[in-house]
């Protein structure tokens, strides 16, 4: 009975250890693994929340209706998961159009020819939402042809000594004398 009680507590100490080593190593998964996991899923939560604001923001300034707002919305997620920009920088990008006084539809149709226009020329994303708005408006063209200009400025970025925002300067000074001269004739 003795030397059976003392190798039944030499097993349970055997198995207390194991579980000492197994609950050992839950807590260094926990430290290494979910931990850092669970934080990623916060700043997730945090940046969706973010978006979420900038989206809700930018459809009280267009008046948009839900479906406009989800056409944007598309239009966004869209341009933002074939650039190096992001969600966030892409609802900035149409809060930008929203205060340029352009609808959603027209944000839809300016939103991934401005992120190329500004991931192609290493240029500020907010400068670009601003230039290319500005330059339709100075033209007098629908926001469709954003992708028309957008394009020529690539171009006309890469051929010459200036920068996007040294052209959309120009075109500012160069639409409004354009149509001021299509007004007189």
């Amino acid at each position: 009975l003795t030397s059976g009680t003392a190798a039944a507590s030499r097993a349970w100490k055997g198995v207390e250890k194991a579980g000492q080593s197994i609950s050992n190593l839950g807590a260094k998964i926990t430290t290494g693994v979910t931990l850092p996991l669970a934080a990623v899923g916060a700043a997730s939560f945090k940046n969706f929340g973010d978006v979420d604001k900038t989206l809700r923001l930018v459809g009280e300034t267009m008046g948009s209706t839900a479906e406009e707002a989800k056409t944007l919305e598309s239009a966004i997620k869209t341009a933002a998961s074939n650039s190096k920009f992001e969600m966030q920088d892409a609802a900035d990008a149409s809060l930008n159009f929203a205060r340029q006084g352009y609808e959603a539809v027209q944000a839809a149709d300016m939103i991934a020819p401005a992120m190329n226009l500004a991931a192609g020329t290493a240029s500020d994303l907010s400068m670009v939402t601003g230039g290319l708005g500005n330059t339709l408006k100075a033209f007098g063209e629908d926001a469709s042809e954003a992708s028309h200009y957008a394009d020529m400025m690539a171009k006309a970025q890469a051929q010459a000594n200036t920068d996007v925002q040294g052209l959309f300067d120009a075109m500012s000074i160069a639409g409004s004398t354009a149509r001021s001269e299509e007004r007189f004739s």
